[in-house]
């Protein structure tokens, strides 16, 4: 678990999360800065059960728990920085 402060509502925020294989961790970043990170095994398999589905408090309510916009989702298979 990684807990730390959201930014205000009302503007754009660009948030990242990063998993290092190598290092063995995850980490949280939010408009470029890390923000936390956590242990996380590179051998421990992450997959869901079912789809994720983006804006959502969690897969399994069937209420949409975001109020916003998401403008862009990207995954990529190589590790990118916070910055």
């Amino acid at each position: 678990t990684i807990q730390t402060p959201l930014p205000g509502f009302g503007s754009w925020h660009f948030y990242r999360m990063v998993r290092d294989t190598g290092a063995g961790e995850v980490r949280f970043c939010i408009d470029g800065q890390l923000k936390g990170k956590a242990p996380l095994s590179g051998t421990i398999d992450i997959s869901a059960r079912i789809s994720a589905r983006m804006g959502m408090f969690n897969n399994f309510s069937a209420r949409a728990q975001f109020n916003g916009a998401i403008d862009d989702i990207r995954i990529f298979r190589r590790l990118l920085p916070c910055g």
